[in-house]
């Protein structure tokens, strides 16, 4: 489900967390934090809403973050995928000497890039095969403004859907 779709959040109050939402249209990835995020029951809000959506119901889930990503990633020792189309990274390059820069571009208040920062080269991933460590997987399946086929959050979504079965297999 793109993260950005319009769906009906349902009203949740977990009185044990202190939270309380009346419910209300919005996008599907805000119901998490409605529901008090990782310290409350954002999971469980998250699930409902998608339920309501979808029919799907959920008996488990599992939340990462981003260290936590390149965490498992390592751990596993990286992961073999095939890069579909070249992907230019707007969060991490390199300046002159080799040192690594967060972010690549300059980053417009609405979260979109803008012109690359000056005496940074951006991270490019090339179609093709690569091995990735755990810092160029999260790299990879974050992206989503400077995507060759401009598909946006539906080819973040593809890679990422392309990595986990290149997780699972490892």
């Amino acid at each position: 489900i793109p993260r950005d779709t319009l769906a009906a959040i349902p009203p949740y109050d977990n009185a044990q967390d202190n939270v309380h939402f009346n419910g209300s249209t919005q996008k599907i990835n805000s119901a998490y934090m409605f529901g008090g995020g990782s310290k409350g029951g954002g999971f469980e809000l998250l699930a409902e809403a998608v339920h309501q959506l979808t029919g799907l119901q959920f008996n488990g889930g599992a939340v990462v973050n981003f260290q936590g990503f390149q965490d498992i990633v390592d751990a596993l020792g990286g992961v073999d995928m095939t890069v579909d189309e070249k992907v230019t990274s707007i969060h991490r390059g390199t300046d002159r000497t080799g040192k690594v820069v967060y972010p690549a571009y300059n980053i417009h208040p609405d979260g979109t890039p803008g012109s690359v920062r000056r005496g940074i080269t951006p991270e490019v991933y090339l179609p093709g095969p690569h091995h990735f460590a755990g810092w160029q997987a999260l790299d990879y399946c974050r992206q989503r403004d400077l995507l060759a086929d401009g598909d946006g959050d539906y080819g973040r979504q593809r890679h990422q859907q392309q990595f986990l079965p290149a997780m699972i297999s490892k």
